[in-house]
This record gives C-alpha cells, sequence and structure tokens, in this order.
C-alpha cells in the first residue's frame, strides 16, 4: 500500500501524449501506464485488513489539518544518469513545499501505527513516469530528456490523498483505491 496524490485526468492525458517522443526513444524503460500517474506521499507497505480501517483514519486526521493547493507538473530528470539512471520523473515546481509538508505530516502520523518506517531519504515530490532497469537511459533517451528540462506538464489542484492497494501481476501493477480522504484545512 501507499499513500498517493492523483494528477487531474486532464493533466495526466498530457503527460503521457508528450512523452510519446520519450517513449520511442526508449522502449526498454517500463513505463508508467497514465492511468496509474501520481505522486507518492508515502510508501506503507503490506499491511493487514484489520489495520486498514485505522489506517484511513489516521489518513483523514492529518490530511484535515492541511488546505487543498496547486501543484503545477513541471520538467522532467532521472535519479542517477547515463547508464545509471534508475528513475525518470516529473518534477514541480508550484506545490512543492506544500506537499512535502503533507508528505513528512502523514509519514510522522503514519510511523506511530507501524506504517512503512521512516524514509531513507528526504521527500522531493516527483512523478515516476519510467524505470529504467540495470542499462540505465539510451543516449537516444537522454538527448529527449533534455527537451523536457523546462516543460510545463500543467497544474492540478491537490485536494485529497488516495490510499492505494498496488496488485502485482505479470503486466504490471494494478491499483486500487481504497480510500480518499480531502484535504479542508480545518484542523489549527
Amino acid at each position: 500500500m501507499f499513500l498517493a496524490v492523483e494528477p487531474a485526468p486532464a493533466v495526466r492525458r498530457a503527460i503521457w501524449a508528450a512523452l510519446a517522443p520519450l517513449r520511442a526513444a526508449y522502449p526498454g524503460g517500463r513505463w508508467v501506464p497514465e492511468q496509474n500517474l501520481h505522486l507518492t506521499l508515502k510508501f506503507i507497505g503490506d499491511t493487514p485488513a484489520a489495520a486498514v480501517a485505522r489506517l484511513t483514519a489516521r489518513v483523514g486526521d492529518t490530511c484535515r489539518a492541511h488546505r487543498p493547493f496547486t501543484a503545477r507538473l513541471r520538467g522532467v530528470g532521472t535519479f542517477g544518469r547515463g547508464r545509471a539512471a534508475r528513475v525518470s520523473w516529473i518534477g514541480l515546481d508550484e506545490g512543492a513545499a506544500a506537499m512535502a509538508a503533507l508528505a513528512a505530516d502523514l509519514g510522522r502520523d503514519l510511523d506511530s501505527l507501524g506504517g512503512g518506517g521512516a524514509p531513507r531519504r528526504p521527500y522531493r515530490a516527483h512523478l515516476t513516469v519510467a524505470r529504467c532497469g540495470r542499462q540505465g537511459l539510451t543516449t537516444a533517451a537522454e538527448r529527449q530528456l533534455e527537451r523536457f528540462q523546462n516543460t510545463d506538464f500543467g497544474r492540478s489542484e491537490v485536494a485529497s490523498v488516495a490510499l492505494v492497494q498496488s496488485h502485482l501481476g505479470p503486466a504490471g501493477p494494478r491499483y486500487q483505491i481504497l480510500s480518499r480522504q480531502t484535504l479542508d484545512g480545518t484542523i489549527a
């Protein structure tokens, strides 16, 4: 399981369409399907069914303490470079601080329930678009990436957090939304 923010459908469509040349230049990448594009806030891991209601309630409490905000998805980058690249992502240039604050609060509140443990690295808001695997990026893919460094993929209102269960299969993961908790800023 994980907690995520889902970009608006129009933004997901825009991302998928805009990255067509990059997918063509890098067919060996494991591309995240349009319907699965999301920004992960917290990885939770395997969770017993009996704990989901308590987890959902805690997420709801945390979300009520945050106001909705706008996130603008902009630019493409990688974690690692060239043959060492492992993930290609789209970043945030508006709403990144609000997203990081939400992720930090969710992490703190869920860690008290034993939900996933402390992150290995500081939170950096990003939307994963491809996993590169051991081969890293091809030269053609790196050239395509450069074209998207400043691309504005659009704005999306962040008004809820989804609790997502991932079902792994041979065709890749299938995501099931277990709940959505709204941000409303009613708790001081």
